[in-house]
């Protein structure tokens, strides 16, 4: 690392190859911090280059296997530090871009300088921030949009912050946020707070792949294009740098002062946010459709900038882009997955309880030659379409009663946010029942399967909506591993198929809509019609069946089974509604072909 060091003192630009050995040795954990903390000053001093950018972010991505499928996708991302605290200009604008057919991959972080960065915004509306990177193009291609939190991408950079903090002055590190985007961009635009290094960035944004690229810095070097004063930009057209200026007189906008745009935190600049989308006149609103104009024509979507802009205020007016936000929104399912995983962190920090060896049993073996449809009967307390369903009954008393009435198992909720569940509820039932228990959670790591088996859990449920493919497969062979069965539950024929890919035998098939928590048992019906599977799969209807006529309709369409929760917990008799929901099974063949 000295020798470039020495190199840089000198004020001599490092190659491509130099550039990327010094930012290799940065990331060893062997190398000096002094040494990593003289060597960006020193690059700082000198003045970064396009190639040092671009090199910089190679080493970064070397690891992350990138593709290009041939799509043309676009990001609008500042550096952010500009001391400016206006509102989320670039993220607002995201919503119309998408709206636009624009399919836009935003690079964001938290907050840099001001109140609310791109993600504590994100969050704050109820969107989705940490999409698995193996996702980011399923979501472009289903939605349009999909928001890449930054830091989760490249966890090298945490080792990176504490010789950062130690600088008083920026480094390179806070210039290449707007470069390091994982997906192989077409498009960007980016705003910078320094002028003097709008030529090496636009020349960085070739050096990686960009076709078509607009890098401005606005009045003061705002990261943004600014209402007030001009803004100087960098058009870089197939490998072309073309220099120009722009004002929001020229475009057509009303000019407006940095106080007009000021932002807060996050709660407020949702407020704001909302007021944009809800088609409401303001600077704010020309603020965005500024940035989006020249975004537009970035992207080829018009001839002009003044075009773009005009564009822009007509999807916002029309209610499109507030058509994109809702279409964005977090559904119930993604908000108990993002709970889902602070518990397990949770989990992992905690010494692991004694596993006491409690007993397996078999579900399959209770489904198995059975002229009757079998009942999995369901403790649950509470869930997040009913709220609080009941509180007051015990978990042993009520998993004793379940299994003399003839539960071929037990399914209890261990989720204790939605759900208001625990391992202690597992625990109870499975020490005092002798049929399967089945741990009902979002799983979505290993360490919840070993609590679900310590707990005495005999079967885990996986939710195919809820995992990757891959790691679907990961966990299901976990619990086999461990000895347990896994109920695989699904909502359509995508998921079944998944499902059937992992050699399940018990397939659940859940009638609520986990992203809308709406019920139809139609899906069962449906789905077992259409089924391809072995003769030896079990079938389970889960969700929405209340009373014989339901029971029967599942029954009929080839359930073996049926999971009732919310019916049992509010019955004034157990065995009574045993009796109404064990109706005759009907034999069905699936057609495998």
């Amino acid at each position: 690392m000295r020798k470039y060091i020495e190199r840089v003192m000198k004020s001599k630009n490092l190659t491509a190859i130099e550039m990327k050995e010094a930012s290799e040795l940065m990331f060893h954990e062997q190398t000096d911090a002094e040494d990593i903390k003289s060597f960006l000053i020193a690059l700082h001093e000198k003045g970064e280059t396009a190639v040092e950018m671009a090199s910089l972010i190679q080493v970064l991505q070397a690891d992350l296997n990138l593709k290009s499928n041939g799509a043309h996708y676009f990001d609008n991302c500042g550096t952010g530090g500009d001391g400016s605290n206006s509102f989320n200009i670039s993220t607002t604008a995201s919503f119309t871009l998408a709206a636009a057919g624009i399919k836009v991959a935003k690079n964001g972080n938290r907050k840099v300088t001001s109140s609310s960065g791109s993600t504590d915004l994100l969050e704050e509306l109820q969107i989705p921030t940490t999409i698995p990177q193996a996702r980011f193009e399923d979501e472009l291609h289903e939605k349009g949009l999909v928001f890449i939190f930054a830091p989760a991408i490249y966890p090298k950079l945490k080792q990176m912050s504490a010789i950062r903090k130690s600088i008083p002055t920026p480094t390179i590190f806070n210039l290449i946020g707007p470069l390091s985007n994982p997906l192989q961009l077409t498009y960007q635009l980016t705003g910078i707070n320094n002028p003097a290094l709008l030529h090496e960035y636009a020349k960085a944004l070739h050096l990686l792949g960009r076709e078509r690229a607009v890098v401005l810095s606005g009045e003061g070097g705002m990261d943004e294009a600014s209402l007030h004063g001009t803004t100087q930009c960098i058009l870089l057209d197939h490998g072309e740098l073309i220099p120009f200026s722009i004002t929001a007189n020229e475009v057509g906008l009303r000019e407006s002062s940095l106080a007009d745009i000021t932002g807060g935190t996050p709660a407020e600049n949702a407020e704001i946010f909302h007021s944009i989308m809800d088609g409401i006149d303001s600077p704010y609103q020309d603020a965005v459709v500024f940035n989006a104009g020249i975004a537009l024509f970035i992207a080829n979507e018009v001839e002009t900038i003044q075009q773009g802009v005009k564009k822009a205020r007509e999807i916002i007016q029309s209610g499109k882009a507030k058509e994109m936000y809702e279409k964005m929104k977090m559904t119930v399912l993604q908000k108990i997955i993002e709970t889902k995983k602070t518990e397990v962190a949770e989990l992992l920090k905690l010494e692991k309880p004694m596993d006491q060896q409690l007993p397996i049993y078999s579900l399959a073996d209770q489904l198995s030659n059975s002229e009757q449809l079998r009942i999995i009967a369901e403790f649950k307390r509470a869930s997040p379409s009913k709220g609080m369903i009941n509180d007051q009954l015990s978990p042993i008393d009520t998993a004793l009663q379940y299994e003399t009435a003839g539960a071929a198992a037990i399914s209890v909720l261990t989720d204790r946010t939605y759900f208001k569940g625990s391992f202690q509820d597992l625990y109870q039932v499975a020490t005092h029942v002798k049929v399967p228990v089945l741990c009902k959670d979002f799983i979505i790591d290993e360490v919840q399967i070993d609590y679900a088996r310590i707990h005495g859990a005999s079967v885990i449920l996986l939710i195919v909506a809820a995992l990757s493919k891959e790691r679907i497969s990961e966990l299901y062979q976990y619990a086999k591993y461990k000895g347990m069965e896994v109920l695989v539950e699904v909502h359509d024929e995508r998921e079944l198929q998944i499902a059937t890919s992992l050699g399940a035998k018990i397939i659940g098939i859940n009638n609520r809509n986990l992203h809308t928590f709406e019920v139809d048992l139609n899906h069962s019906k449906t789905l077992m019609k259409n089924a391809k599977v072995d003769s030896d799969v079990f079938f389970i209807s889960e969700s929405g069946i209340q009373n014989t006529e339901d029971a029967q309709t599942v029954s009929d369409a080839g359930a073996t089974a049926i999971l009732v929760g919310e019916t049992l917990m509010t019955a004034e008799n157990i065995h009574k509604v045993f009796n109404e929901l064990s109706v005759e099974k009907r034999e069905v063949t699936y057609d495998k072909s």
